[in-house]
Order: structure tokens, then sequence, then C-alpha cells
């Protein structure tokens, strides 16, 4: 994952200052965190099991698996009234 950074980095038309992510490992590793150290690069996340910090990531999450789970879960001959019946497009 660094080498991907890394090179998102050099490639931005600007500098950045802080790189935010929630508390997932797959975001916080040692090789991460060395990187940014060492780009100067401010490493910020999430505190735990506050998902109101990450609000509306957290939303966007959140109607992505709604919408999913609907058309996955209704049969193919479902009214489309039936499915406007439960607030999803």
């Amino acid at each position: 994952m660094p080498p991907v950074i890394a090179l998102m980095l050099e490639t931005f038309p600007f500098k950045i200052l802080g790189f935010h992510s929630d508390g997932g490992s797959e975001y916080i590793n040692h090789d991460t965190a060395k990187l940014l150290n060492k780009l100067n690069v401010e490493f910020t996340c999430l505190r735990p099991r506050h998902t109101n910090d990450n609000a509306l990531a957290e939303c966007k999450n959140g109607t992505v698996v709604r919408k999913i789970m609907v058309y996955r879960h209704t049969p193919k001959n479902t009214p489309l009234k039936s499915m406007a019946s439960t607030g999803m497009p």
C-alpha cells in the first residue's frame, strides 16, 4: 500500500498536508505511518466506536448497503409500487 500512497502524493497537483482515515487496520500500519512521517504529512484517524466522527461516509455507506440488499432480496416480479414503499429508489 505505501508505494501506491507515495505515487499518489507525488502526482497530486498540490502539497498534501494531512491524511485522515478511519481506525481500520487496512489504513493504519507501520509502513504507511513511516511514509507519511517521512513526507511530513499529518496522520489522523477516527476515535474507536465513534461513527459520528465520519458521519457523511457512514451515512453514504449505509445507503449503498441498503440499496444493494433491497435489489438482491427483492423478487424480479415485485411491482415497483412495493419497492417505492421501502423508501428505496
